[in-house]
């Protein structure tokens, strides 16, 4: 979260050169806001204050768009969900047969939707948004938390040598 609101970040949005009212805040401001919408369960409302309490206690003076721009913005934002790709090989021969009977019942796969299925459900039961486009970006960034979360849960393991 330190990077969020960290001084250096771009939050304040460049013109756009278009006509009519001119973006406050960038995308990745939005993202913000609607992350820790979605992490703690609150209203756009609840939202905007608890960013605008959160930036004047950093001493920061970023605007704060109002919860109507969130509302609208989030229909057009798109979320990049990183995915981080495997690695590792079986070099035991009976893990491997185990691990072939597994991935051909798909019993390791369907073990890690169940637990991610219920990390999600942590996150809220309901999708909060009535419009399906909000909807849709209110489940990216869900999905986005817990992968960062999964992320930071994982540890690294490299060669001793």
């Amino acid at each position: 979260m330190s990077n969020w609101f960290d001084p250096r970040t771009q939050w304040s949005a460049e013109p756009t050169g278009k006509r009519g009212r001119q973006p406050v805040v960038t995308d990745a401001a939005i993202l913000v806001f609607l992350t820790l919408k979605a992490h703690f369960g609150l209203a756009l409302r609840q939202t905007t204050g608890k960013v605008a309490s959160v930036l004047d206690l950093a001493g920061l003076d970023w605007p704060v768009p109002e919860f109507s721009t969130l509302y609208r913005r989030q229909m057009t934002l798109t979320v990049h969900i990183p995915r981080r790709p495997s690695t590792g090989h079986l070099r035991n021969s009976r893990r491997l047969g185990r691990a072939i009977w597994k991935r051909w019942i798909g019993y390791h796969r369907r073990s890690l939707v169940v637990a991610k299925m219920r990390c999600s459900k942590l996150l809220g039961e309901r999708v909060m948004s009535r419009d399906f486009d909000r909807q849709v970006a209110e489940l990216q960034i869900r999905a986005a938390i817990l992968n960062r979360f999964t992320a930071l849960g994982t540890p690294l393991t490299q060669p001793a040598g």
